[in-house]
């Protein structure tokens, strides 16, 4: 065997290698983007944290208003699910708490309002339910047409019957979610610093093994659900909308990617991922206070977006012709690349112009609250919403790659940690097989890709195998091991 002389650098870092592109803060209309900045500062976190979150609040108060209609024949509603991932410690709590401070304040007085209206409407429907009962109870022939009566206003009330506001849901029962959609006009979001949820769906109350994820997975693209169950009345929505908004840890993430439930129904797919760095070890203790007005600006924003009446049909936003052109372009530069750099990722890859379409819409109506559907959406918010889906590419690139589901990236892992179990400085392929057995490599062909993974991130080399004259079996292929990494 001829070995040929190699030389060593320090391998790549095959763990813990989060994306260094930060929020493009920027492309954030002025009054979000000053308060996103303040919350950042006042909390000492990453500004990422922030950014996609008080898009989510907006996406809550716009949702099912609005859709946004990119080529002919092509509409998106204006919706989205997103995950932060950080670690315990990094405050979730507190800029969630800030983000969605509008939306509970916004709920609590107009339910404030709404209560005496609904009191009167249930002390009617008590009225003429006892009347009801009454007559049924008389057991009159005559008092029969008296009861069709009442059972029809009572219907006729109960249908029209005004309920309270309920803009978030926290972690719940997908049957639960349903009927929580169903009792806000097919309208709900969840947000939550715990993943929670994710349990939920995959079963943790239901005796079934399979996750019950349809709601959600309906709720993202406005699709009919339809739920029949014994002894309930049916729930019919017709056109569900939903935002998601989840800050969890990354085993939270890895065991989300990890389910095939999850991944084969397309629900992975449909998250944006935010990574941030992490803030850890460099906060000040004292810090800028939240200036009043950049606040009181930013609830008003929101009360302004949520105030917006809901029609029978949501308006359609309408892009520009130059704005559609930059939609067409990027659209050409991510389709190639769903073939070859992407293909670990194309379900979420393929899904990205869609997201960009829903982002430029929610930069749309932040700019232009109030008067969102009588103008177009120009060619600079189309660049910044593609500035945006370009940053959640890099860090949902993150989550796919890292979190376990390139199997190939998580194989070459494992054989790495098994390396660092042993003595020798050169082994061969079959010998590199022996100490990885497992239930996903049993053949020597099951660590091909890994190994070319762990020379191409330098820490192994392949060596030239000798070469044998005649018939007989083929020599094997000889790997050395980075002297720089596996020291001894």
């Amino acid at each position: 065997m001829e070995q040929l002389e190699h030389k060593w650098e320090i391998p790549t870092p095959m763990e813990n290698i989060k994306p260094t592109i930060s929020f493009p803060i920027k492309c954030l209309p002025k009054i979000i983007r000053d308060y996103v900045e303040a919350v950042a500062e006042h909390t000492q976190t990453p500004i990422d944290m922030m950014a996609v979150s008080a898009m989510c609040v907006v996406s809550t108060a716009i949702q099912g208003k609005f859709e946004i209609k990119g080529k002919e024949g092509y509409i998106e509603p204006i919706n989205i699910y997103a995950m932060i991932i950080a670690q315990p410690g990094e405050r979730k709590s507190a800029v969630q708490r800030l983000a969605t401070k509008p939306l509970y304040k916004f709920e609590k007085e107009e339910n404030e309002k709404r209560k005496s209206i609904i009191n009167l409407q249930e002390s009617k429907l008590k009225i003429i339910k006892a009347q009801i009962d009454k007559y049924e109870k008389s057991g009159k022939i005559e008092d029969i047409e008296k009861i069709a009566v009442l059972q029809a206003e009572y219907d006729e009330l109960e249908k029209s019957q005004i309920k309270y506001l309920k803009l978030i849901a926290d972690n719940c029962t997908s049957e639960a979610l349903t009927s929580l959609l169903a009792n806000n006009n097919g309208r709900i979001s969840i947000i939550s610093a715990e993943g929670g949820i994710f349990d939920i769906l995959n079963g943790q109350y239901n005796s079934k093994s399979n996750a019950s994820i349809d709601t959600i997975l309906k709720a993202h693209c406005g699709d009919p659900i339809r739920v029949d169950r014994k002894g309930r009345e049916s729930e019919n929505i017709d056109k569900p909308i939903m935002t998601i908004l989840l800050a969890v840890q990354d085993t939270v993430l890895e065991g989300v990617m990890a389910n095939d439930i999850f991944r084969g129904k397309g629900l992975t797919a449909r998250f944006l991922y935010c990574n941030p760095t992490s803030t850890l070890g460099a906060r000040k203790y004292n810090t800028e206070k939240i200036s009043a007005i950049i606040e009181e600006k930013y609830i008003e924003l929101i009360y302004n977006l949520l105030k917006i009446p809901y029609e029978e049909n949501p308006t359609i936003l309408e892009l520009s012709n130059d704005a559609n052109k930059e939609l067409e372009n990027f659209y050409n530069w991510i389709e190639p690349q769903l073939v070859n750099e992407l293909e670990f990722m194309q379900d979420w890859a393929g899904k990205l112009v869609g997201a960009c379409l829903r982002i430029a819409g929610i930069l749309h109506c932040i700019e232009y609250s109030n008067i969102s559907g009588k103008c177009s959406i120009s060619i600079d918010i189309m660049k910044k919403a593609i500035d945006i889906s370009k940053y959640f590419l890099e860090h949902s690139k993150y989550a796919y790659m890292l979190m376990g589901t390139d199997k190939e990236i998580q194989k070459a892992k494992y054989i790495l940690h098994k390396l660092e179990k042993q003595e020798k400085s050169l082994l061969k392929r079959s010998e590199i097989l022996l100490i990885s057995r497992s239930r996903n490599i049993k053949v020597v062909e099951d660590i091909f890709k890994a190994l070319d993974i762990l020379c191409e991130y330098g820490y192994i080399s392949k060596l030239e195998a000798e070469k044998r004259e005649g018939a007989g079996r083929k020599p094997d292929i000889v790997y050395e091991l980075n002297p720089l990494y596996f020291k001894k």
